[in-house]
């Protein structure tokens, strides 16, 4: 696709700092936009990228306006980040600034309690939840049905999040779930044992374009820990029941809540040929995945959220005739997952990036991190290794490179054990 500087009088204002912050600023540059970076963190990544950058907190809403004034700040950014996507809503909310979400709409699909209700609305299928609060009422206790997994209604990347066999563990994981709480408000649902999806929606000037949906495969650790992401894979082999039974509740969802251009993803169970939503994230995710969506379709929402915070328009493609969620090719992401321990020796890399099925890695983890130092952090995302992104024309030569990368990948602790939790794909039925 050309590219032309049509947005060379654009400046954008990064907040925040991960690897879409960067991703966002790289295209911003290439379509010609000025862009101006924010953290807190000395020499981060972003800054390095930035055509400027500055070291104001991006809680600090105040400084972030001035900021954004003095610079002749167009649009205000955030990568896969709550916490900073609502800041840079709220400053753009103050300054008059477009933004793909306004303030109902982001409190709607970001709120787990809201997003259920909004579901019921539709006859979208939710989770059983239970009612139940600090005092530990004995009838509240006697109305759940365990298994359960309790999280906060307002956190991400899987912070706060315990799955509970019996009252004792519930009773040690309720004030886990409160701190990570900005509301101080709680969700306790039954955990459902069943396939789980992940569900990609684009949209562009009203229309909601099912972009990808992909089977997601975890890990669990067990302790009460939450379910970790292992193996995101593209195409689902639910997507036609989805298609046939429950996307157009979403698209009369989306519609029902006025969302005109974005992009939003669903996390949800699928049982009895029916999708069981737990998340609404009206956001690009933090696992990045669309490169997996635009290695097979060669669109990219990501570029779309760019334009359209540059210049109100979510252009670049035309979804309508380019979109396609049957996938062209097989594609996954492979994300390792890491015992805890200090981090002596990685080896393999080099290998694996050599797989012609492999097109990127992004490694969170280096020699001498420590793993699972705090027990917060583990069932959390700080114990994936890497995200790697592979494609292939055929699903077997797909699996064939995981197992590849399985006996390639090696991370050794200080005792030169593995700390890489194995797996075996053949299990998963991809």
């Amino acid at each position: 696709m050309n590219v032309q500087n049509q947005y060379n009088s654009k400046r954008l204002l990064m907040l925040g700092n991960n690897n879409s912050s960067c991703e966002i600023i790289e295209i911003a540059k290439r379509l010609g936009a000025y862009t101006v970076a924010t953290d807190n963190i000395p020499d981060s990544p972003v800054k390095k990228i930035a055509d400027k950058s500055y070291s104001i907190s991006t809680a600090d809403i105040d400084n972030l306006v001035n900021l954004a004034k003095s610079e002749k700040i167009d649009c205000v950014m955030a990568g896969a980040s709550d916490f900073n996507i609502e800041k840079a809503l709220t400053v753009s909310e103050i300054l008059g600034l477009s933004f793909y979400v306004n303030r109902e709409q982001w409190e709607i699909t970001s709120n787990k309690d809201s997003f259920k209700e909004i579901c019921r609305k539709f006859n979208i299928s939710v989770i059983d939840e239970f009612h139940l609060d600090g005092e530990f009422n004995k009838n509240d206790l006697q109305k759940i049905d365990y298994p359960v997994i309790i999280k906060p209604v307002d956190s991400s990347a899987s912070r706060g999040i315990s799955v509970c066999k019996n009252e004792n563990e519930l009773r040690g994981a309720y004030e886990k779930a409160l701190s990570y709480s900005s509301r101080k408000k709680l969700v306790l649902e039954k955990y459902i044992e069943g396939d789980e999806v992940a569900v990609y929606f684009t949209i562009q000037d009203g229309y909601a374009s099912l972009s990808a949906m992909c089977d997601r495969y975890t890990l669990r650790q067990g302790n009460g820990l939450s379910p970790l992401q292992l193996l995101y894979f593209f195409p689902s082999k639910h997507l036609a029941e989805f298609q046939k039974n429950d996307v157009q509740k979403f698209r009369d969802m989306f519609r029902h809540l006025k969302i005109n251009n974005g992009f939003l993803f669903v996390q949800a169970f699928f049982k009895d040929g029916r999708i069981i939503p737990y998340e609404l994230n009206c956001r690009i995710p933090g696992g990045e995945t669309h490169k997996n969506i635009f290695a097979v379709n060669g669109v990219s929402y990501l570029e779309m959220l760019v334009r359209f915070s540059l210049s109100g328009e979510m252009s670049g493609w035309n979804l309508k005739s380019d979109d396609d969620p049957n996938c062209r090719k097989w594609t996954c992401k492979l994300s390792p997952i890491l015992k805890p321990g200090r981090i002596k020796k990685i080896t393999g890399l080099d290998a694996i990036r050599k797989l012609p099925e492999v097109f990127d890695i992004v490694q969170f983890h280096s020699a001498g991190d420590i793993i699972g130092d705090d027990i917060n952090k583990l069932g959390t995302l700080k114990q994936l290794f890497a995200n790697i992104f592979l494609v292939a024309e055929k699903k077997e030569l797909l699996i064939n490179s995981i197992k590849r990368i399985q006996r390639e990948l090696l991370v050794s602790d200080e005792k030169n054990q593995n700390m890489l939790f194995d797996f075996d794909v053949d299990k998963f039925d991809v």
